[in-house]
């Protein structure tokens, strides 16, 4: 499933869920929103960009307290 496409220059940090489409419906279960994304790492589930570190971090931990493992990165978008 492609998630919407955001043309955001400031959301950097992007929270991230390692896993398929199974995972995707755990984290869709708090994060209606989350959508599989992609990196050149492989395949994950994106469960939300934001433009602060903070509030990257305070997703990561709302979802890792409910034994889902979360990760905040810094992903650079490149737009032309």
């Amino acid at each position: 499933t492609a998630g919407p496409i955001n043309n955001s220059r400031n959301n950097n940090y992007v929270v991230a869920v390692p896993g398929d489409i199974n995972t995707l419906s755990q984290v869709r279960a708090f994060y209606p929103e989350a959508y599989l994304d992609r990196s050149s790492q492989g395949d994950f589930v994106n469960a939300g960009a934001f433009a602060n570190r903070d509030a990257a971090n305070a997703r990561t931990n709302a979802l890792q307290a409910r034994g889902i493992n979360a990760r905040s990165l810094y992903r650079q978008v490149n737009f032309r």
